[in-house]
């Protein structure tokens, strides 16, 4: 099938419709639901944690069939909205690590945003830095930091969230997210799980170092120095919510640093 035809069969499939996703702003019928191939090589190599029973999920209504946006970033997106909203009136400096191109897109075109993509290997980011180590970034320079789902790929996490810490002004807010089942208690970090079958085994995806328990994940928060605010979706408008299939069980780990 061509990519024109794809394009008009996905027009056919989705367009129009109840939904409307805020990264793209396009009404949609549905969303597409999360991995089938991601929870099958999982499940095939004895992963032991439901992808149904993650936090910050809609299972069945998770991506953009457009924009291929993920129903977290759609969060974001709508939580950033209304905290630009209640700020004070400024020019707020984003630092965004190994964003999604479309929810890049979007920030960057957002009014009063100076906004900075970074990735240690992508070179199509605005910064190529490593999170755990950012000695070229100023202290104090940025008013937001967005670090979703990284913390589970780099061998010092809590490193990083010094880092993170350190880049931000003293009004500042960071968006910090990791994947969190809810069946986990500890965090799983195994030394000998040195190839993609044991990744998968035990943390859900090749590429992760770790599995963290909600507990520890919100012990190290604190323990760099942050107040947590666990913000979840009926803080923001309801209609905004429903229509950009945000799940009940999504939760928003907003960090600022203590006066």
């Amino acid at each position: 099938m061509t990519s024109l035809l794809k394009q008009i069969f996905k027009y056919v499939r989705f367009y129009g419709g109840r939904y409307r996703c805020i990264i793209c702003n396009r009404p949609l019928r549905t969303f597409f639901p999360f991995s089938k191939e991601l929870q099958t090589e999982a499940r095939e190599n004895g992963f032991l944690y439901d992808f149904r029973r993650m936090e910050t999920l809609n299972w069945s209504q998770c991506n953009c069939p457009f924009c291929m946006s993920i129903d977290r970033e759609r969060f974001y997106y709508l939580y950033l909205l209304n905290y630009f909203k209640q700020s004070a009136p400024k020019n707020h400096r984003i630092l965004d690590f190994a964003p999604s191109h479309m929810f890049s897109e979007k920030l960057r075109k957002t009014p009063s945003v100076l906004y900075t993509s970074a990735d240690l290997f992508r070179t199509d980011m605005d910064l190529q830095i490593d999170l755990c180590d950012m000695r070229q970034v100023p202290l104090a320079s940025y008013d937001v930091v967005i670090c979703s789902h990284i913390l589970e790929h780099v061998d010092k996490p809590d490193r990083a969230l010094s880092e993170i810490f350190r880049i931000m002004k003293y009004d500042a807010i960071a968006i910090i997210m990791v994947p969190l089942f809810w069946d986990v208690k500890e965090t799983v970090e195994e030394a000998g799980a040195d190839s993609e079958e044991l990744r998968y085994k035990f943390y859900g995806q090749a590429d992760h170092v770790r599995l963290f328990s909600k507990s520890d994940f919100i012990a190290r928060l604190h323990n760099a120095g942050f107040l947590v605010s666990q913000v979840t979706p009926n803080k923001l408008d309801n209609k905004m919510v429903r229509e950009n299939a945000i799940s009940e069980n999504s939760i928003l780990y907003v960090c600022s640093k203590i006066n």
